[in-house]
């Protein structure tokens, strides 16, 4: 239902360089991973060992975990120290704030709901899984479906930086995010729109009956082995935030990737 964003991946190559035999070589936590070195999966290390050395040298001040997977297998790994932070050393226990990766966590369940039968139909009406708000449906806004808040393509008027805060606060925020004004028409245009993702959570729920949260847990992290997460952040509603805030290790951003 949607691209999986994954951490960036850059590679910088010294000619001559050769790899460290214990260069990023996985430690086995017994985690569920398959451990295997780069060789056997096709990888050059030495690609992989220049990249660490130039994180740690500062080329790429801005990254604290980095995790390579190649055909299922866990073949490099290594942490470094927080740039801004010397004394905050991050480690393979270290939680890493997903920020909007927390977005592909609810597309994620939201495709689960559907191969469970739970959503029938992708171009069902947004407001019919809303009835208590039926006072705010209108002909313009009648037409966005469940794809369009998928793809970011609802037409509703929403500035991110802007919106966001005030969705944050509002007490209401699912009344927030529907009252919202037509820019355009549905499925027109992408616009990138952290309240079509609360609402896609709050869809779940009406589903479920479960929140985001605990739906993530049975339905993802149990079954895939990941067990120390955080949802830092909560609507007013008391709900987690279905767009941003979920903390897990950078070894279960990869299961999840």
């Amino acid at each position: 239902l949607s691209a999986l964003p994954l951490f960036p991946f850059t590679s910088v190559f010294a000619f001559g360089d050769e790899p460290n035999s214990d260069c990023g070589i996985p430690s086995d936590t017994h985690d569920g991973w398959v451990n295997g070195s780069p060789e056997q999966q096709g990888v050059d290390p030495a690609l992989l060992c220049a990249m660490g050395e130039g994180v740690a040298d500062g080329k790429l001040p801005n990254v604290n975990s980095i995790i390579v997977v190649r055909h299922g297998v866990l073949v490099y790994e290594r942490y470094f120290a927080h740039p801004l932070k010397p004394w905050l050393v991050f480690d393979a226990t270290t939680r890493h704030e997903g920020n909007s990766m927390t977005k592909s966590v609810t597309s994620l369940l939201f495709g689960i709901a559907v191969d469970r039968g739970l959503i029938k139909d992708l171009d069902a009406s947004v407001f019919s899984f809303f009835p208590e708000y039926t006072y705010l449906h209108a002909p313009e806004n009648g037409r966005i479906t469940l794809r369009h808040l998928l793809t970011m393509s609802a037409g509703w008027e929403w500035d991110e930086m802007k919106d966001w805060r005030r969705l944050l606060s509002a007490s209401d925020p699912y009344r927030y995010a529907l009252e919202r004004k037509m820019a355009e028409e549905p499925g027109h245009s992408f616009n990138y729109d952290s309240g079509s993702t609360e609402l896609l959570a709050a869809v779940l729920q009406k589903v479920t009956g479960k929140t985001i949260d605990v739906l993530a847990k049975e339905e993802l992290f149990d079954p895939l082995g990941i067990v120390d997460v955080a949802w830092t952040r909560r609507l007013h509603n008391g709900n987690p935030l279905a767009a941003a805030g979920l903390e897990a290790r950078p070894r279960d951003w990869a299961k999840l990737g």
